[in-house]
């Protein structure tokens, strides 16, 4: 049997694919084996543009473009996708989708951000926002400038000048506190980190920077004053 990958050129992670009207998943290796294509079966593929997720710790489950974490403890698990990204203007989104519930049942979070390609998130090479508070974690910032938690649903931007050497977040289109302001380099690639079972975050493969986002003098939202 083919490879369906293969023929569309892309990573099978960003392929919505329908068989005789109903949804399947591609299998990791994008194979159609499986599925039951006979004479006359009708196929419909979705291609998303863009990324999706593909390292992950062991607690963590991909399921397309959507991470979940499995596994029943209170250890924190990174995931991260894309291309290492070495210069230029980037922009991505994550939702928000479940946050989970660690083994003390205590309320579990997530952070968004960027983190070098082999490193981990609590090294100084990491660039992340908390959902918990909206503080800012790595390049010598520990739960700084806090602007308020995110919420199950919330799309997290996050706006990369690897030429200008800084990054900044957004929340639901609309800045979110300063990010960081200088010394952002990469290589870097595209990172999350989730505690708590059931915590899941989805990769929203089209997403387009908000107007004006990367302005000098850029406003962000500030839950103390009003105003960036």
């Amino acid at each position: 049997m083919f490879s369906f990958a293969q023929l569309c050129d892309t990573d099978p992670g960003l392929i919505e694919l329908f068989v005789d009207g109903k949804e399947d998943r591609l299998s990791d290796l994008g194979r159609l084996d499986g599925l039951g294509l006979g004479e006359g079966s009708v196929v419909f593929m979705l291609q998303h543009a863009g990324w999706c997720w593909t390292a992950h710790g062991q607690g963590i489950t991909l399921t397309g473009l959507m991470a979940t974490v499995t596994a029943d403890d209170d250890h924190c698990w990174l995931v991260a996708g894309g291309e290492p990204m070495t210069e230029g203007r980037h922009y991505w989104e994550v939702e928000i989708c479940k946050f989970g519930e660690n083994e003390q049942d205590l309320p579990g979070s997530c952070m968004v951000g960027a983190v070098p390609p082999d490193n981990h998130h609590y090294t100084d090479g990491a660039y992340l926002i908390d959902a918990t508070d909206g503080s800012l974690w790595g390049n010598s910032k520990i739960s700084a400038d806090t602007q308020g938690g995110f919420a199950q649903g919330d799309r997290v931007g996050v706006l990369l000048d690897l030429d200008a050497g800084w990054l900044r977040f957004y929340r639901n289109n609309k800045r979110c506190g300063p990010g960081f302001a200088t010394g952002v380099c990469g290589p870097l690639v595209r990172a999350a980190v989730l505690f708590g079972l059931g915590g899941a975050l989805a990769v929203l493969p089209c997403a387009v920077a908000p107007e004006g986002a990367g302005d000098t003098g850029e406003l962000w939202e500030n839950p103390r004053e009003g105003g960036g």
